[in-house]
């Protein structure tokens, strides 16, 4: 969990990682942080990231 919390706390650093993915013409976009995958939003006019989801990408 403590990689969990120390990926999404870069998130305020760099909300667009080279481990990220972009989902669709959306602000939405995809991390995968070892078994887990986050789910976010980038609100550019306010400067905010907005966790939606995460979940366990385990079966």
């Amino acid at each position: 969990m403590g990689s969990l919390l120390k990926a999404i706390n870069a998130l305020t650093q760099n909300p667009e990682p080279t481990t990220s993915s972009k989902l669709g013409n959306t602000n939405l976009r995809r991390l995968r942080i070892g078994p887990y995958r986050a789910t976010y939003e980038i609100d550019g006019g306010t400067v905010a990231i907005k966790i939606l989801m995460i979940g366990s990408t385990a079966a």
